[in-house]
């Protein structure tokens, strides 16, 4: 056991060349504002991992589905008060991650799908406006959001 704490601290680096970010960008932080704004009742969380909200239905696959999901993350996370997720959002970047393969999208909107969340993918500045998202947010709605 001391042997392996001393060989993490060989690895300590000597300067940590870091700084502090924003966590989101203009066109998030707008988005954030206006679902803030649109839908005082819920919750709104920034950039969540797809593992908080969705998991294996069967533990003997917890660690298949954790290998599948662990890189997927959402922009935005709309819950009620009590932390049911309502809906799941994407911003799409006019430069595609190189996390955001076709593949890694589809088995997103799929483990969504099964999950039971909405989920919709906007363009900066191209989502719906003001009572529109209470209209977004009911179940019986189907919408893609382009």
């Amino acid at each position: 056991h001391a042997y392996a704490t001393r060989a993490r601290h060989l690895n300590w680096p000597k300067r940590w060349n870091l700084q502090s970010r924003p966590l989101l960008n203009a066109h998030e932080r707008a988005l954030f504002r206006e679902l803030r704004s649109a839908l005082p009742q819920h919750v709104v969380l920034a950039k969540v991992n797809v593992l908080r909200f969705c998991q294996a239905a069967d533990a003997r696959e917890a660690r298949t589905w954790y290998d599948r999901l662990q890189a997927l993350n959402v922009s935005l996370l709309v819950c009620t008060p009590n932390g049911v997720v309502i809906s799941a959002i994407d911003l799409e970047s006019h430069s595609p991650s190189p996390h955001s393969t076709g593949r890694s999208q589809k088995l997103k909107e799929a483990a969504l799908e099964v999950c039971r969340v909405r989920y919709l993918r906007c363009r900066p500045g191209q989502w719906p406006q003001g009572p529109d998202w209470k209209k977004v947010m009911k179940p019986e709605v189907k919408i893609q959001v382009r």
